[in-house]
């Protein structure tokens, strides 16, 4: 006979892409639970996809057996923006169109093989999924954008504190983007762990960053307990624990280092901030790197080089500006959202050029073995014990 269920189920289907979001289906397949890989070493599937809240999954090799229903024009608001994203990135080339598909709306599905493979290589895989530098490059352009606008009424300073006024206005665009992201469980993430760190700031307390990334973990581990086994999960708060940790003792340490020839005043905050930013690098590879050779069997030897150059690329210049242009488009000001994706064009183009170079370097990557917990945890404690707790 037939039963009625209910809940998420992973559909695995020769589909030429994924239909929109609110698409009716038909779906003709056996259900069974999500098959666990039996590679050695390999990572815990069924596990990792109940994270998501998936317990049951269909397998079909023949397209006939999933049907779209006929289209609707009652999609919801976020995948109407979508849609219009997607057709402002037709102009552009195939590897700039992927990787702004998988930073602004979270759809990885046009990264080919090679590019991942290029990506793994070098460490910049993170490029691809919106995280909390992705969520929180939009918190900090609206936090001083709106900061600046107020500080133009002197008079208004005197009736409204401007940090928390600029700090409150800084989390709507957070929600914003992180729903017309598609919701994802990294984006999710993400979004909990920079609304945290605002609400600390707005409750007057900016330096408390552990206990922002404490409520983060509560808030998400409370919602899912599961989480705490997702691959990209451990990552995110290991790769942000460590960077709280180690960063400002290394950046001390370079401050009190006196050169031998002064440099003068501007030369000198620029030169810090490069060391600053190379040191977030070291560290943000270190933290990660038991990890991905746990998870994946391959560590970068050249991310920390070619995330200086990447990393400022693409996320510090094409990203705002397709940020940018995803507000704009849901303004319904397209040709100038048109006019910013060109012009992160460039910066994309140059950024994956330099994650191609490093990836075709031999040496660029190693292959691992699996390590176990226990080396893990010792790694760890090697890196923390180094300095002063």
């Amino acid at each position: 006979g037939w039963w009625p269920a209910s809940g998420n189920l992973l559909v695995v289907a020769p589909v030429p892409e994924p239909p929109p979001v609110g698409a009716g289906l038909v779906v003709r397949g056996r259900l069974g639970q999500p098959r666990k890989l039996q590679n050695p070493g390999t990572f815990n599937r069924p596990r990792f996809l109940a994270a998501d809240g998936l317990f049951r999954e269909v397998r079909l090799s023949d397209p006939q057996r999933l049907i779209f229903l006929a289209e609707t024009q009652n999609y919801p608001w976020a995948e109407r923006l979508r849609g219009g994203i997607r057709e402002l990135l037709q102009s552009l080339d195939p590897s700039g169109r992927a990787i702004y598909l998988a930073m602004l709306l979270g759809d990885q599905g046009e990264v080919t093989p090679s590019m991942r493979q290029d990506l793994s290589r070098t460490g910049t895989s993170h490029l691809l999924v919106i995280n909390g530098l992705h969520l929180g490059m939009v918190a900090v352009v609206t936090y001083f954008l709106s900061f600046w606008f107020l500080r133009r009424f002197p008079r208004l300073l005197l009736r409204v504190n401007a940090v928390k006024t600029a700090t409150l206005l800084a989390a709507i665009p957070v929600v914003f983007y992180a729903h017309v992201a598609g919701g994802s469980p990294s984006t999710q993430r993400a979004e909990v762990m920079v609304l945290a760190y605002l609400f600390l700031v707005f409750l007057g307390r900016p330096g408390e960053v552990w206990s922002a990334l404490a409520l983060a973990a509560l808030v998400i581990l409370s919602l899912s307990p599961l989480r705490l086994f997702s691959i990209s999960f451990q990552l995110s708060f290991a790769a942000v624990a460590l960077l709280i940790y180690l960063v400002p003792r290394l950046a001390q340490g370079l401050s009190s280092a006196k050169p031998g020839h002064p440099v003068p005043g501007a030369a000198a905050r620029i030169i810090f901030r490069i060391k600053e930013w190379f040191i977030v690098s070291v560290v943000a590879c270190l933290a990660t790197a038991p990890l991905a050779a746990f998870y994946f069997q391959v560590v970068s030897l050249l991310g920390i080089l070619v995330n200086l150059a990447a990393i400022p690329l693409v996320l510090l210049l094409a990203l705002p500006l397709g940020e940018a242009a995803v507000i704009l488009q849901a303004l319904s000001l397209t040709p100038v959202a048109q006019a910013l994706l060109l012009a992160g064009r460039l910066p994309l183009w140059l950024g994956y050029q330099v994650i191609q170079w490093g990836a075709q370097v031999p040496g660029a990557a190693i292959t691992t073995p699996t390590p176990t917990w226990l080396m893990i945890g010792a790694y760890y404690a090697v890196l923390i014990l180094a300095f002063y707790p």
